[in-house]
């Protein structure tokens, strides 16, 4: 299979593209060359700016695709230039979104003034009302019109060029830019003997996924033909961000305690700050109709994502991450 890559140079994207290449298929991954380094030997590069890509569509159409994979789309727009390419092209468009299409995670913003979502999504669940979550927080997206859902729909509206939408949970592994874990990670790396927490923040619960996990499940959607039409969530489980903590205390051998306390309790920068509301999404379709089975163990892969970040550490470290002199009030304030 000939298969177009968009977004296959970093962490879930060259996983994939890893995954995909070893599988053996003729791969191109189209990008600007910033990390050119990263992708194996023997795939195709095609230089160009996807948010140019119409001055890039005769190369495009030369390689002349059976599968085209966008995993970073944006807006409507990265969509309809993808359509307009390669229509009658290709057989089939990928797309990899998001759990925050959901309505859930509109709630979680504060921007959906609903009662508490107390069931588990999937992808019959009612995605949000309120588009556009980030047009009104500055750099949160270089593109303020960001938004999976009216990119979906168009992507799924196209019967010529038959789309596939993988939703992805909050994914950690190695080389994850994100770097989710190390608010845990940098104090027991520390030494600290305890680490405070707001106990709303504490019971939160989100849906997880290991980097070489969803990659294997967006191996599976662009392999299969039957995924035409289809959404399919993608996921490894739904843990509590102090199930997290705990998993990652077990990893590093950390010997100390959490100490959970009411958010007004606490110095501001380590309240919880969303609506409390858990991103729960169920991924069940992808195993019945694709045979999806993650490859590695989720405790796994977590260990494996704590080795990388302790190897790795951030210079200087996100004050985001572990913010020491707050630990230290706050612990002075409880006790």
């Amino acid at each position: 299979m000939k298969i177009l890559i968009i977004g296959g140079t970093r962490f879930i994207g060259l996983a994939t593209t890893k995954a995909l290449h070893e599988a053996g298929h003729t791969l191109a991954v189209f990008n600007r060359g910033n990390n050119a380094e990263a992708v194996p030997q023997g795939i195709q590069q095609i230089r160009g700016d996807r948010d140019n890509m119409l001055e890039s569509a005769d190369v495009l159409r030369a390689f002349a695709p059976d599968v085209v994979w966008h995993n970073i789309v944006l807006d409507e727009q990265q969509v309809r230039d993808v359509q307009t390419v390669f229509t009658g092209v290709a057989k089939r468009f990928v797309m990899t979104s998001s759990m925050d299409v959901y309505l859930a995670f509109g709630r979680l913003l504060g921007k959906e003034p609903i009662e508490p979502i107390m069931y588990e999504a999937d992808e019959n669940s009612p995605v949000r009302n309120v588009l556009y979550l980030y047009d009104d927080i500055p750099g949160a997206y270089r593109n303020s019109k960001y938004d999976k859902i009216p990119a979906e729909k168009l992507a799924l509206a196209s019967p010529d060029l038959p789309a596939t939408i993988v939703r992805l949970p909050m994914v950690i592994g190695a080389n994850d830019g994100q770097r989710r874990l190390l608010p845990f990670v940098l104090p027991m790396l520390e030494g600290r003997s305890k680490i405070v927490l707001d106990a709303t923040h504490a019971a939160w619960k989100s849906t997880y996924g290991y980097v070489d996990n969803m990659a294997r499940a967006l191996h599976m959607a662009i392999e299969s033909e039957a995924a035409s039409g289809r959404i399919y969530n993608a996921a490894d489980g739904v843990f509590s961000w102090l199930e997290m903590g705990q998993r990652i205390k077990d990893a590093l051998l950390w010997s100390g305690e959490f100490v959970l306390a009411p958010g007004d309790k606490l110095p501001e920068a380590l309240r919880f700050g969303m609506t409390p509301q858990d991103l729960a999404v169920r991924a069940e379709r992808i195993r019945s109709e694709l045979g999806y089975e993650p490859m590695i163990d989720f405790a796994e892969g977590l260990r494996r994502t704590v080795t990388w970040d302790v190897a790795h550490l951030p210079d200087p470290l996100p004050p985001q991450a572990y913010d020491r002199a707050m630990q230290d009030e706050a612990l002075a304030a409880l006790s």
